[in-house]
């Protein structure tokens, strides 16, 4: 939210200085012929709390902000894969309308194509 002071280092989220507690919760693997790629999932105790995953075999990338009056940071569940405010930046107040509550559109980086088995999924 505006004026919060946000880190990710080492693949862990901090906000405000206060690391956000992480759980494990096993393994994904994406969908495909033969298996394919294998994350790491958390359940992450931000808000509500969610599921996110992290990929072992990327390299970690650093980020960190103090977000602007007026702005908010959105970062996605896909943690070394989503396309979120540490690439385009914050999203203004007047562009939030409305509170997600199914997934949309869903990548397999693996494969190159959409992930069918998660698109329409609900969002807890």
């Amino acid at each position: 939210v505006p004026g919060d002071h946000v880190v990710y280092r080492d693949k862990r989220l901090t906000i405000n200085g206060v690391p956000v507690p992480l759980d494990s919760a096993g393994v994904y693997t994406s969908s495909g012929p033969g298996g394919g790629a294998v994350h790491y999932r958390y359940r992450e105790a931000l808000g509500a709390g969610h599921d996110l995953i992290v990929n072992p075999a990327r390299p970690a990338e650093e980020f960190e902000i103090t977000v602007p009056e007026g702005q908010y940071f959105v970062m996605g569940d896909n943690r070394d894969g989503s396309d979120d405010s540490r690439r385009w930046g914050t999203v203004p107040e007047a562009n939030l309308v409305g509170k997600a509550f199914f997934i949309w559109m869903s990548w397999d980086s693996t494969r190159f194509r959409p992930d069918w088995s998660r698109i329409g999924n609900r969002i807890e």
